[in-house]
């Protein structure tokens, strides 16, 4: 679905999984709670009370590794938990919340440097849990086509000629190809450029519409960055921790006719793309033919000359 030069970090957010890492300390931590449920004189047991109580931090131990796992995950001490065992289902939820919460705020400490996520909402995202706008159904298979391309705008691996530019040190030109009038970035190609004004302007008013239904008084109070980063993350509008049945249907309708809008955009570029290389390679081969046309009347004069 995501291009292979996707961040860690785009995928964990977008997906709600967490890194093996993570699922390995999960399933270690849990294992050493059903080991405290253990009889006093299970081998298990007696061993775990014995490598806490006698190894040093130093050591290898594999209890002394949960030892640090408490301590990473603000979980108490072992120790506690052996003397005390929590009931399993209770504290599969709370490592489970623990761990989340721990990775979320990583994904978040790591997010804020790095420049292609600035459009993806990370305040919407549940620790655990898929991106909300992934969480709603699709209308048709056509609409989850659309979502391949959307997720490539909220990854921030979505390509236009300035990312080229910034990518080959202004060696290539950041100039829009299809409107030859600015710089192709994010905002221009998806609010500005004029080549794509008559496909784009019943959608904008589409995802206006249906923002007034939801928030009133919201796009139009909406500069340009701000309009650029809903549309391709609309769950900035969840004003609420939690959307009421026709709320979640409304934010469904943004979210329908902005992944629209990104889609129509897409391929509509392509196709221009497609026809500027059509030309341009007519043109190279027109330039080539005159040449070598030139060359053989220029041969053929010398050898009469001669």
């Amino acid at each position: 679905m995501l291009p292979t030069n996707t961040s860690d970090i785009a995928v964990y957010v977008l997906s709600g999984l967490l890194p093996v890492e993570a699922q390995i300390h999960k399933k270690a931590l849990v294992l050493f709670n059903n080991v405290c449920h253990q009889n006093k004189n299970a081998v298990e047991r007696r061993l775990a009370e014995r490598q806490l109580t006698v190894k040093t931090g130093k050591s290898n131990s594999w209890f002394i590794e949960l030892r640090r796992l408490f301590w990473w995950y603000e979980l108490g001490e072992a120790e506690d938990l052996l003397k005390t065992p929590v009931k399993k289902e209770q504290w599969k939820r709370t490592v489970s919340k623990s761990v989340s919460l721990w990775w979320y705020n990583n994904f978040l400490d790591q997010a804020q440097h790095m420049k292609s996520l600035k459009n993806l909402n990370f305040k919407a995202v549940t620790p655990g849990k898929p991106h909300p706008l992934l969480q709603l159904p699709s209308s048709s298979s056509y609409d989850a086509n659309r979502l391949l391309v959307k997720l490539k705008f909220m990854s921030g691996t979505y390509i236009l000629q300035s990312n080229r530019a910034s990518f080959n040190k202004n060696s290539v030109d950041p100039t829009c190809p299809l409107c030859n009038e600015a710089p192709e970035t994010l905002s221009h190609f998806i609010l500005n450029c004029s080549l794509m004004s008559e496909i784009r302007k019943p959608i904008i008013a589409n995802i206006r519409f249906e923002i007034e239904r939801l928030m009133p008084n919201t796009w139009d109070s909406f500069n340009t960055d701000e309009k650029v980063h809903t549309i391709i993350d609309c769950s900035g509008l969840r004003h609420r921790g939690k959307l009421t049945k026709t709320e979640t249907l409304r934010l469904q309708s943004v979210e329908f006719h902005c992944r629209r809008l990104l889609f129509t955009l897409h391929t509509e570029r392509y196709r221009h793309l497609q026809i500027i290389n059509v030309i341009k390679n007519k043109a190279t081969s027109a330039v080539h033919s005159y040449k070598s046309n030139i060359s053989r009347k220029v041969s053929s004069v010398s050898q009469t000359l001669h």
